[in-house]
């Protein structure tokens, strides 16, 4: 299998925490190019991690709107 290359990777990057809308993780999944949002609590504690799928599901499962959809409702319902 071969790997791509990522120049100057922060990990950080990938955050998101619980409490931020989805709207914040989509943007997040935008700009990092990764596929997933490292959930943390608001201590940096490590809770999950979060995909486009994950909130997709919820979006459909749940037919509310993106902006009132929050990280913890997601991570609690799926």
């Amino acid at each position: 299998m071969i790997y791509k290359k990522t120049k100057n990777f922060e990990i950080s990057k990938t955050f998101i925490y619980l409490g931020q809308t989805i709207n914040d993780a989509l943007q997040n999944l935008s700009f990092t190019g990764f596929k997933i949002c490292i959930v943390l609590d608001k201590k940096n504690i490590f809770k999950g991690v979060l995909n486009d799928g994950d909130i997709r599901r919820a979006l459909i499962k749940k037919r509310i709107s993106i902006q009132k959809l929050i990280i913890y409702t997601i991570r609690n319902q799926l």
